[in-house]
């Protein structure tokens, strides 16, 4: 028999995850990062700033003897010329050889941490009824119909076009990540990727370009049969043919955050006891931890679907600019964090209630 489920905070988890992930990754980048890369990174670093001084100070002496009638301009000129494509050639090459070195501790980094087993293991951490499968591509599953369900819960490009209530009519798709699965009870497949749009915008006969990032979940819930239900939660307005006014519930700081909508009064009745709604009300406002921000859900016919604005690189070990020891770490650990903790909390909005059982 299924029961509410509560929730674990984001503290509970960083309290977790400080005693098991963050030593891994603390070690894996101190072993990457050689003393001989280092010395490396500060003499590219060194060259690329003298040079640019070096090439503003002959530009800023090239302009002013144009002022100097008692200079001789077109040796200055030349000169300075000289001295500025040498700055500039410098910098480009030290540049080249920074990014390389750069590019190749990240690559390390990643190889020895393996990001997808890492959220496996934080999954397990968080919830054991949460199993972690990483890419579609790569996503093995033996039992055939296991394997049947999650190529009916791959995200579609109607699905894409139909989930895009926080981005403008006449934005486009400009890139999409890989899709990644997760499986819920053994039971519910769980699909999500992120979606940056673009959209071209004439203001005063000129075109600017913006930049919208969302992304959506879906999860396959035919295991259910006949008790999987149509129902809408945090939207403003009823779609799909649901009638726009909300179903009112016993709690009511609940209608008002999530303004539950369906045909189906009985089973939403069902779906949210007291407890669970309670307990909802309470993850909604414990946003600790999580990235996500502006999201629906909708369920219909066999398929709960999310959709929520977050960063492109969702679900992806994402790096900073600066490799230096202590900036690496903390940014790559609070970026694990927050992207396993952030679908945590959005799963969690369909776990807690009476529906997944």
């Amino acid at each position: 028999m299924k029961i509410v489920e509560n929730f674990k905070t984001f503290n509970v988890f960083k309290e977790e995850a400080d005693q098991k992930f963050l030593p891994k990754l603390t070690e894996t980048v101190e072993s990457s990062i050689s003393e001989k890369d280092k010395k490396n990174l500060k003499i590219s670093l060194l060259v690329i700033s003298v040079s640019s001084i070096i090439a503003i100070a002959f530009l800023i002496g090239m302009v002013a003897g144009f002022f100097n009638k008692n200079i001789n301009v077109l040796a200055l000129v030349v000169s300075s010329l000289i001295f500025i494509i040498i700055s500039i050639i410098l910098i480009m090459v030290f540049y080249y050889k920074s990014t390389k070195i750069k590019k190749r501790i990240r690559m390390e980094i990643k190889k020895k941490l393996n990001p997808e087993l890492m959220y496996k293991e934080a999954f397990e951490t968080l919830e054991k009824g949460f199993t972690y499968l990483g890419y579609s591509d790569d996503t093995n599953i033996e039992n055939p119909s296991q394997l049947q369900a999650f190529n009916k819960c791959q995200i579609t490009e109607k699905d894409i076009q139909t989930f895009r209530y926080n981005v403008p009519y006449d934005a486009h798709i400009k890139a999409r990540s890989a899709s990644k699965n997760l499986l819920i009870d053994n039971k519910y497949p769980v699909s999500l990727l992120n979606i940056l749009w673009e959209r071209v915008v004439k203001v005063n006969n000129k075109e600017n370009v913006e930049y919208y990032n969302t992304g959506i979940l879906k999860i396959n819930t035919e295991h259910l049969k006949d008790r999987a239900f149509d129902f809408e939660l945090l939207k403003k307005k009823g779609l799909f043919g649901l009638t726009n006014k909300g179903i009112k519930l016993e709690n009511n700081e609940f209608n008002k955050i999530f303004n539950p909508i369906s045909k189906n009064e009985l089973k939403i009745r069902q779906m949210y006891t007291p407890l669970a709604m309670e307990t909802s009300v309470n993850r909604y406002k414990d946003k600790a931890g999580s990235k996500i921000f502006n999201f629906t859900i909708t369920s219909i016919g066999k398929n709960v679907y999310f959709e929520y604005n977050v960063d492109f690189g969702f679900m992806e070990l994402n790096f900073p600019n600066s490799i230096k020891k202590d900036k690496l770490i903390k940014y790559l650990y609070n970026d694990f964090l927050k992207d396993t903790y952030s679908l945590y909390y959005l799963l969690s909005f369909i776990y807690i209630p009476l529906y997944l059982y």
